[in-house]
């Protein structure tokens, strides 16, 4: 079986990177101020798989046979936006040579068969209308929001450790598990057979219009959490964020502490 880097430890990577075109000092590299006329350039993928996105570009993701990269940005900055391929992730960076002032936008239209993994390091907000794919992991440290306007997959993973929020509109997966350990918050509406819930930070779950059979939560920090259940709720609350939940399910607690609550609504 073939290996592939993580998202992670390329998100660490590309994150330092980018700490390298971040506006300080002169020394920094070189200053690069949009033109304010926009420009387009595209390029031709294979084998996307997933996408990680350092920028405060927006991202727009469609599926479609052909793959392919569109940029759009002040025509003189379009050189300075890098693109690499790297065992099927695509990260979408600035040079390191460049410190660069945008003056009309930075929009990426990515267009590939299917996806597995959405990492965002930088404040650039993704968005897609309909995503079809077995399983698909969503990462956020940055500021930047995911927006999903309908998501069909067998297991879904979201990480967020930054304060940019996840919310798909319409949901449909057999597994959803969620970890929030920064300051963003989640919103799922749909159907979902499972979910796992880990709150360590102050971001909040809101998935009351998330209709699922069985749900773990485990709340250690100081989000809320809500879930909609029919047959079995699993908690443990230690922290002060308090839980929520629908449904009439066998609702059992291993530890109950801190100043959190579990409540039917």
């Amino acid at each position: 079986m073939r290996h592939y880097p993580s998202l992670t430890a390329l998100a660490t990577a590309a994150l330092a990177l980018a700490l390298l075109v971040t506006p300080l000092p002169a020394s920094a590299g070189q200053r690069i101020v949009g033109s304010g006329h926009t420009g387009e350039r595209s390029l031709d993928l294979d084998g996307i798989r997933g996408v990680l996105n350092t920028t405060p570009g927006d991202l727009e993701i469609r599926q479609g046979d052909a793959e392919r990269l569109v940029i759009s940005a002040d025509d003189n900055l379009l050189d300075a936006v890098e693109t690499n391929v790297e065992d099927g992730i695509l990260t979408l960076r600035f040079r390191s040579k460049f410190n660069v002032r945008i003056r009309t936008h930075l929009r990426f239209t990515l267009t590939v068969k299917a996806l597995e993994e959405i990492a965002i390091t930088g404040s650039g907000d993704t968005h897609a209308e309909t995503l079809d794919c077995p399983r698909l992991a969503v990462r956020l440290s940055g500021s930047g929001d995911v927006d999903l306007d309908a998501l069909r997959s067998r297991r879904v993973e979201l990480r967020l450790s930054g304060s940019g929020d996840v919310r798909v509109a319409e949901l449909d997966a057999e597994d959803v598990e969620t970890r929030l350990s920064g300051s963003g918050n989640v919103e799922l509406r749909g159907k979902a057979g499972e979910q796992t819930l880990r709150i360590s930070g102050s971001g909040n779950y809101s998935a009351e219009r998330l209709g699922s059979r069985n749900a773990r939560v485990s709340i250690t920090g100081s989000g809320d959490g809500r879930v909609n259940v029919t047959d079995a709720l699993e908690v443990s609350i230690s922290g002060s964020g308090d839980l929520r939940y629908s449904g009439d399910p066998r609702v059992s607690t291993h530890h109950l502490s801190g100043s959190g609550s579990l409540d039917r609504i």
